[in-house]
């Protein structure tokens, strides 16, 4: 059980820093750790809770990096868009969604 949750720590920390230099991929790297780890169904709550906390740790480390200009413009046409996609997601055949998701 100590090495499960050491192996989930440094993976975490290795995901994050990767993350961080890179600008994405850190759940490409935890979905096979998490799968050894925890059964498959909580595997997407666990990415969704990381990522928002990744988020969050990246603010408070890059805050006065960060072009306040560019996020102001982006966000109030994030909100909407995302609450378009989430209803589409529950219409639209997962099939269709994946191809897509495929193109894009």
């Amino acid at each position: 059980m100590i090495f499960n949750i050491a192996l989930l720590f440094f993976g975490t920390i290795l995901a994050f820093w990767i993350s961080a230099i890179c600008g994405g991929g850190a759940s490409l790297i935890l979905i096979p750790v998490l799968n050894l780890l925890i059964p498959g169904s909580v595997v997407p709550f666990s990415l969704t809770i990381g990522t928002f906390t990744s988020s969050v740790s990246r603010i408070a480390v890059f805050k006065k990096h960060i072009k306040w200009q560019i996020f102001f413009w982006f966000v109030p046409f994030s909100i909407p868009s995302v609450l378009l996609g989430a209803w589409l997601i529950k219409y639209i055949n997962p099939n269709y969604l994946q191809l897509v998701v495929a193109f894009f």
